[in-house]
């Protein structure tokens, strides 16, 4: 069975190759200026002093990248992030996570596309993933994210739509569970490289079906003609993608959001998730000042480990 599937890879592989540039993509160079207007309707930039400037999205705080309102699907790149939000093109292929107590979830911009940009883990039948946070393109043994960032999904979930009804890591025990599937994986260094950026792709193809004993679907990716949430039509996904991206230069000409503001703190280091889950982010008390269209405060009834009740489904195996 292995071997099937191992083949099965390898002729998808060949058959596609790499996906081609849509035509109405063109070989310009793009600024951020591309990411800061773009975005701008669905959350607010700050100039931070150390990160430049960063964007903020207006969603709940229980919000998580590569995790809510979207999933995994595999193409030529290996695992490759679809989201279902109308600026998932950008900030899922794009940059970089950062959580941080005083402003909730941050995205970072960055010039390289890549499937998705996360650190994967691995065994025991489960598979996880954490987002990969500033300075840090490349994550392999030695990345040290706070715990809680991890999600961890039984493995038959993997290419699920929706993970917030199946999520494993904090299902039982919060903390203590996502100890448990930390100590009991390994991180999956499966390499791919496009255009000289390289990324971890997650789990093979083979691997998945060889656990769950069910065939995995193989996408052949395409670019979209127009910005948007990604999406799968027959055997296709297609998402946005920037021809060239060119990172800012130091200088007064550079691109700039059109609506920013300067905060009252900068970024500092990965916190964790759950720390004050209870309470508001500070930020979003301040920018109601400055944006009041920006959503009001929202506060957890429990900590940001989903409770919901088990099912047979969702067992140990």
């Amino acid at each position: 069975m292995k071997k099937v599937w191992v083949l099965l890879v390898m002729s998808f592989l060949l058959q596609f190759g790499l996906p081609q540039t849509a035509s109405a993509q063109t070989n310009r160079v793009v600024s951020y200026q591309e990411f800061y207007d773009a975005l701008s309707p669905y959350g607010q930039w700050i100039n931070d002093a150390k990160l430049g400037y960063v964007w903020i999205p207006n969603v709940n705080d229980d919000f998580r990248p590569y995790f809510t309102d979207g999933h995994w699907a595999v193409t030529e790149y290996g695992n490759t992030w679809v989201s279902d939000y109308p600026w998932g093109w950008a900030c899922f292929h794009y940059g970089c996570w950062i959580y941080n107590d005083y402003f909730g979830w941050i995205w970072i911009p960055g010039k390289d596309w890549g499937p998705g940009w996360v650190a994967w883990r691995w065994g025991a039948g489960f598979c996880g993933w954490a987002p990969l946070y500033p300075g840090i393109d490349w994550a392999g043994d030695n990345y040290n994210c706070p715990q809680d960032w991890w999600v961890f999904l039984h493995t038959k979930y993997l290419y699920k739509p929706h993970y917030r009804n199946v999520w494993r890591s904090d299902f039982m025990d919060g903390p203590l569970h996502t100890q448990k599937m930390l100590q009991k994986t390994k991180f999956v260094t499966n390499v791919c490289e496009t255009n000289k950026t390289r990324y971890f792709s997650g789990p093979f193809a083979a691997e998945v079906a060889q656990i769950t004993c069910e065939k995995v679907v193989l996408y052949k990716s395409s670019w979209a003609a127009v910005r948007g949430a990604d999406r799968i039509s027959d055997n296709v996904v297609y998402i946005y993608r920037l021809a060239k991206t060119a990172a800012p230069l130091a200088g007064s000409s550079n691109p700039a959001p059109s609506d920013f503001m300067e905060p009252l703190r900068s970024v500092s280091s990965p916190d964790e998730i759950t720390k004050n889950w209870n309470k508001p982010r500070p930020f979003k008390l301040d920018l109601q000042k400055h944006n009041p269209a920006f959503n009001y405060p929202f506060i957890r009834d429990n900590p940001p480990y989903f409770n919901y009740p088990r099912t047979q489904s969702m067992e140990e195996d």
